[in-house]
């Protein structure tokens, strides 16, 4: 057993430093601003645009009574930090919309209409527009409805960004979610959900 009056072995491990105090400014971006006017002059490949729209994005009122507006900013950006808004809306339904919505741009269309009418024996397909999904056949559709393919492109965006999602059902308000909370249960009672 060591002696209390024994050396204690030199400490080779070094005196921790004193932190810099933290500085309350934040910085507008970590690339040098070079750097980042350098990289508007490039032509960015396509999934340039899809990041800029990607998000998540989430909406924060500004606080300007009575007339106060709802800015629709990426998360992590803040109001109060100095983040320009991607949109300033004056309703906030309409700012959870456009929250849902943003990820669905700048992605390459999930959906397309063909142009020509299907040729075929079988009753149902005979003289439909065919509908792809990224390039394959999806279904058919009786008529040519140019709409539907934008409108599928953006719901199936929405079903697989769980925070945008999460936007449109806010959006739907009180009674809008509770009546869907009850169609859901009689789905999941009569085993109708797809997947489960």
């Amino acid at each position: 057993m060591p002696s209390a009056t024994a050396e204690k072995a030199p400490n080779n491990a070094k005196t921790p430093q004193p932190k810099p105090e933290a500085t309350k400014e934040r910085l507008a971006n970590a690339f040098h601003p070079r750097f980042l006017a350098w990289l508007d002059q490039l032509e960015l490949p396509p999934t340039s645009g899809e990041a800029a729209h990607r998000g998540p994005w989430k909406v924060e009122p500004t606080g300007e009574p009575p007339n106060e507006r709802f800015a629709v900013l990426r998360q992590g950006e803040s109001l109060a930090e100095g983040d320009l808004p991607r949109l300033l809306l004056t309703d906030r339904q309409d700012a959870l919309l456009a929250a849902a919505a943003l990820p669905a741009m700048g992605r390459a269309d999930a959906y397309r209409l063909g142009g020509e009418p299907t040729i075929s024996p079988h009753p149902l397909t005979a003289g439909t527009y065919p509908l792809l999904r990224e390039g394959q056949l999806a279904g058919h559709c009786r008529s040519f409805d140019a709409e539907l393919a934008p409108y599928l492109h953006a719901l199936r965006t929405l079903c697989s960004h769980p925070e945008a999602l999460a936007h449109l059902l806010e959006a739907a308000g009180h009674e809008g979610l509770v009546r869907a909370g009850r169609v859901l249960a009689r789905r999941v009672e009569k085993g109708d959900l797809v997947g489960v």
